[in-house]
């Protein structure tokens, strides 16, 4: 670990693409489990279709990056390093165009996710624009640029982080749940905004309340067959320091529902159809727990 620490340091001043390349060479792949392999080829056929298209979502797009870049540090697959690749490539072109808050904010989690693996780009002539976004996108989006910001950029913007981090809090209730636009509480605000307090380092009696309330949803959410909301709630704890309670059971449950080819179902039931958010978090719960 010690040697290849060094070498991502020596290389980090080579030109990010070639950087990634020399790296991937000289570390071994790793064996992967059946269904990490199955998620992996259901990723990689949908993101090369995607990436191609003209108009493509870019909320797919970031979803899956966050795994397969994992998957490249982890097990150096070579189908995630080249999609890796053809990925840098992709973002010095739509970072040219104009992009709403929502797709920006996207494009700088990629490009973040990129860089973890030296493949990112460029992104600073947008800054501003993201600056601005803080004060009018909508509060999820708020939340996820803060999660970019504080847990995957060296940025040092304190007025970008407090901005944010004001308009998330003045949106807690006292069960730590968030409340969206619309008045009601939503399970996805809560989990991404208390991923974002705990990146930025906020009030510890924040990110606990809200730990506390995605952490007690979990038998509710299995009973429905709520598979993107176990599988996104066991992320989120794990990387706020606390994993959850019955995390063994959890995952268990979690693998009975990958279907052979990949797919995964966002809720569980006999003709569910596979969806793509739900496949990105298994495969990065996966790579987590298995390695």
């Amino acid at each position: 670990m010690a040697i290849a620490k060094t070498m991502v340091d020596a290389l980090s001043l080579i030109h990010p693409l070639c950087c990634f390349i020399l790296i991937a060479a000289l570390v071994a792949p790793a064996m992967a489990s059946e269904e990490t392999v199955s998620l992996r080829q259901w990723m990689l056929s949908r993101l090369t279709t995607e990436i191609a298209a003209p108009h493509p979502d870019l909320n797919l797009v970031s979803s899956f990056s966050m795994p397969l870049m994992t998957d490249v540090l982890i097990t150096n697959h070579p189908g995630s390093r080249k999609i890796a690749v053809r990925l840098s490539r992709r973002l010095e072109q739509w970072k040219n165009r104009r992009w709403q808050c929502g797709s920006l904010v996207d494009l700088y989690l990629i490009n973040g996710f990129l860089r973890r693996v030296h493949a990112g780009v460029d992104l600073s002539a947008s800054d501003q624009q993201l600056g601005a976004c803080q004060t009018t996108e909508r509060l999820l989006d708020a939340a996820n640029s803060l999660i970019f910001y504080c847990g995957f950029s060296q940025q040092q913007d304190q007025q970008f982080v407090q901005t944010g981090l004001q308009r998330l809090l003045k949106r807690q209730r006292q069960d730590g749940a968030f409340i969206r636009e619309n008045g009601k509480p939503g399970y996805y605000l809560t989990s991404h905004a208390l991923l974002a307090l705990h990146f930025c380092g906020t009030e510890r009696n924040a990110v606990n309340s809200s730990r506390e309330r995605i952490q007690a949803l979990l038998p509710a959410f299995r009973r429905q067959g709520f598979v993107d909301g176990v599988a996104e709630t066991l992320i989120f704890l794990r990387w706020t320091g606390a994993p959850a309670e019955g995390e063994r059971e959890y995952l268990e449950w979690l693998r009975l529902l990958v279907a052979s080819d990949g797919g995964v179902c966002f809720h569980y039931h006999p003709s569910c159809k596979p969806h793509w958010h739900t496949v990105s978090l298994m495969m990065q719960l996966l790579l987590e727990r298995d390695y």
